[in-house]
């Protein structure tokens, strides 16, 4: 590493250390450095309390500072998530914090990425994120659910229209329902109740149409 290097990468210590205040730490100051920034979408001032209350995701921002950097390397960045945040946010938000950093390849990139990082939490500054495969889950299980409704009240209905039809007492109407080949075989028997063929044909293809 070169002294210039060296000396631009310090000024930019500094300068970030003096936006951030204490949220700006120095891992290492010996090279390669590593610098961390805690980024929160509502800057409360150093409330700790109200910082809590008032953001609903948190993260670290880690850079580590090749001895080249910023005229020839990148930084090698990495997130550590503190709140609300799910392991796809990261990796998303990981993406965006890198794609920042090479649109300002050649030049002290650090505050950027910050602020791109912090401009994408205070737009999903919302709790639960987190819960996203729990969430997930219980809206599939809530689909299924209605779902297996629907599915109950079709032969329900299908039920009543053979009630309607005359079908009261006769056994095909509910063997319909669990067997449709039943209907198929007593066609092939030869069946010609008209009623029969009215009524089991579209429940046959209803029949197919839920497998």
């Amino acid at each position: 590493m070169s002294d210039q290097h060296r000396e631009e990468q310090e000024m930019e210590a500094e300068a970030l250390e003096a936006i951030f205040d204490t949220a700006f730490e120095i891992h290492s100051s010996e090279q390669p450095f590593v610098w961390a920034v805690k980024l929160v979408p509502v800057d409360c001032g150093g409330d700790a309390d109200e910082e809590e209350t008032a953001n609903h995701v948190m993260v670290k921002l880690i850079a580590t500072i090749p001895s080249a950097y910023p005229e020839e390397n990148l930084p090698q960045l990495d997130l550590e998530i503190l709140k609300g945040l799910s392991e796809d946010n990261k990796k998303e938000l990981l993406q965006l914090a890198n794609e920042e950093a090479e649109a300002n390849e050649g030049m002290g990139s650090i505050y950027a990425v910050c602020e791109a990082v912090r401009e994408w939490l205070a737009d999903n500054n919302v709790k639960g994120l987190d819960d996203a495969s729990m969430h997930a889950q219980m809206i599939s299980k809530a689909r299924g659910t209605i779902s297996t409704i629907e599915s109950q009240k079709k032969k329900e209905d299908m039920l009543s229209a053979y009630h309607t039809l005359g079908f009261v007492h006769d056994r095909s109407a509910y063997a319909f329902l669990l067997c449709p080949a039943w209907h198929y075989s007593s066609l092939r028997r030869g069946c010609h109740d008209t009623r029969f063929l009215v009524v089991s044909i579209p429940l046959w293809c209803w029949g197919v149409g839920e497998q």
